[in-house]
């Protein structure tokens, strides 16, 4: 379930590439925050329900993580959508482009992408590539 949640992602961040139109970038933001909130309560409701670790070869989830990753899938989803009307006044005003728009939406969703990889890394190795990448989709996004 947790690599659904991470393949979702990557769909999301790449079907934000092929969009052209605005309204269309806000119905596929909607639908793709609300299946990331979906998927991040069926991943972290085994780890809340049965108090047990989920151990895989690559990831790693336990009751914390799978709080963590509920708030992630939360704030995401408030994050996206607050974000829409904010960003089309000021497409409206031409302080950015869509361009600069449809990058903000794939940035914010490699952004989550690389917090819940790094939340559930089961090496230490892994953790820190993943930190690496929140680290410069932060910065990507604040630029």
């Amino acid at each position: 379930m947790l690599t659904l949640l991470f393949f979702t992602l990557i769909l999301a961040a790449l079907s934000f590439t092929l969009i052209t139109k605005v309204a269309t970038l806000a119905k596929a933001t909607v639908f793709w925050s609300s299946v990331v909130g979906i998927l991040s309560i069926l991943v972290s409701y085994p780890a809340l329900t049965d108090h047990v670790s989920q151990t895989g070869q690559f990831w790693h989830i336990e009751p914390f993580a799978a709080v963590l990753i509920l708030l992630i899938g939360f704030v995401q989803w408030t994050a996206t959508l607050v974000s829409l009307p904010y960003l089309r006044e000021e497409l409206h005003e031409r302080l950015i482009t869509f361009g600069q728009m449809r990058l903000y939406h794939i940035l914010l969703q490699l952004f989550v992408l690389t917090m819940i990889m790094t939340l559930t890394a089961n090496s230490i190795g892994l953790m820190w590539i993943t930190l690496e990448g929140t680290t410069l989709a932060t910065t990507l996004l604040v630029a």
